[in-house]
C-alpha cells in the first residue's frame, strides 16, 4: 500500500498537469499544446503526463469531459428548481455566465473545440452540447406554448443564447490585453442578453396591416 505521502504526491502531480494542461489549451487549442510545454508548465517530465493519461489525447478528453460535466451539472439543476420555462431560460444564461468567469481556461477549452471540430476533437462534446441545446430549446418551446414567446425555430433560437453568452465572455466579462478590467459582472450582463434576447422573442400582438 503506498505511504500517504506518496499518495499526496500522485494527486498534486495530476491536479499540476491537469491544471496546465487547461491553460495551454485554453490559449492554443489541442493542435498548438505540446506535451512537452505541459509537462514543463506543471513541472513534471513527459512520461509521467504518459502514465497518468496515456497520451495527449488522453489528457484532452480528461479536461474536456471534467468541463462538460460540470457545465451540464449546473445546468441540470436550474431545470430541476424551475417549472417556469423563462425563469428556467434566465437561470441557464446566468449559469453559463457565471461558470464561464469562474471557469474560463474550462470555458474557453469547451467553445474553443465545439467551434474547431477539424482534429475530431470537438466531437467529444457533441453529445454533451446536443443535451444542453435540448434543455434551452424545450423551456423555449414551452414558453411559446405557454403564449409568452411567439413562435420560432427553438433550435436556432438556443444557438443565437450560446452565441450570445460567448461573446459576452470575449468582450464583457473578462479583461481584455490593453483594455483594462472586466467591463462588466456576469449577473449584470447575463441580465442585459436575457433583456435584449427576450425583447426578440416575446409574443406580440399582430401587427395592423400595412404597419410599419
Amino acid at each position: 500500500m503506498p505511504a500517504p505521502q506518496a499518495v499526496h504526491e500522485t494527486d498534486d502531480a495530476r491536479t499540476r498537469i491537469l491544471k496546465a494542461a487547461e491553460t495551454l489549451f485554453a490559449a492554443r487549442g489541442f493542435e498548438g499544446a505540446s506535451i512537452r510545454t505541459i509537462a514543463i508548465e506543471a513541472g513534471v517530465t513527459n512520461p509521467v503526463i504518459y502514465h497518468y493519461f496515456g497520451n495527449k489525447q488522453g489528457l484532452f478528453r480528461s479536461i474536456l469531459l471534467h468541463a462538460s460535466h460540470e457545465l451540464m451539472a449546473a445546468v441540470e439543476a436550474t431545470r430541476l428548481r424551475h417549472t417556469q420555462p423563462v425563469e428556467e431560460l434566465a437561470t441557464i444564461v446566468h449559469v453559463l455566465c457565471r461558470f464561464a468567469t469562474e471557469h474560463l481556461d474550462l470555458f474557453r477549452i469547451v467553445y474553443r473545440e465545439l467551434a474547431d471540430t477539424s482534429a475530431g476533437q470537438g466531437s467529444m462534446l457533441g453529445d454533451q452540447l446536443a443535451i444542453l441545446i435540448q434543455h434551452i430549446s424545450g423551456a423555449i418551446r414551452r414558453a411559446t406554448a405557454a403564449g409568452v414567446f411567439r413562435a420560432v425555430d427553438a433550435e436556432s433560437a438556443s444557438l443565437v443564447i450560446l452565441g450570445g453568452v460567448e461573446a459576452l465572455v470575449g468582450w464583457q466579462l473578462v479583461p481584455r490585453p490593453g483594455a483594462g478590467p472586466a467591463v462588466r459582472a456576469p449577473e449584470e450582463a447575463a441580465g442585459h442578453l436575457i433583456g435584449l434576447l427576450w425583447r426578440g422573442l416575446e409574443a406580440r400582438p399582430a401587427a395592423a396591416p400595412g404597419a410599419g
